[in-house]
């Protein structure tokens, strides 16, 4: 085998691994990462205040509206690595993969008590 064909036989073997690898998330994981009955828990619309959902999920994008109300966004997306996207040959994998977000809002009132919940895939 020539040299060049030991160099492309490396290079794809070196993608497939990195594709092999895992995948990427960005976001907070514990807002996702609970079970269903402890979920539950964490969120109960009328009951649930800010910081009771603050301590058990930590921190969120947090939209304040005017008249004091705010709308706490959660978000985890998961995917391949970033590197991924700049590597010439790994770079169409992007397009075969793409990446999954999953997202959790919870609208509070004015009084910081949970008004709604919303999840979106």
């Amino acid at each position: 085998m020539s040299v060049a064909r030991h160099r492309f036989a490396a290079s794809l073997a070196l993608a497939g691994a990195a594709l092999a690898a895992g995948c990427d998330t960005v976001g907070n994981g514990r807002a996702f990462s609970t079970s269903a009955p402890a979920g539950a828990d964490v969120a109960v619309v009328g009951r649930t205040t800010r910081e009771d959902v603050l301590r058990s999920l930590g921190e969120a994008s947090v939209y304040r509206f005017a008249n004091g109300a705010e709308s706490w966004t959660y978000r985890e997306t998961h995917g391949l690595p970033r590197f991924v996207q700049f590597v010439p040959v790994l770079s169409t994998a992007t397009l075969l993969v793409p990446p999954k977000t999953t997202e959790l809002a919870l609208l509070f009132g004015p009084d910081g008590v949970l008004l709604r919940i919303d999840r979106r895939e």
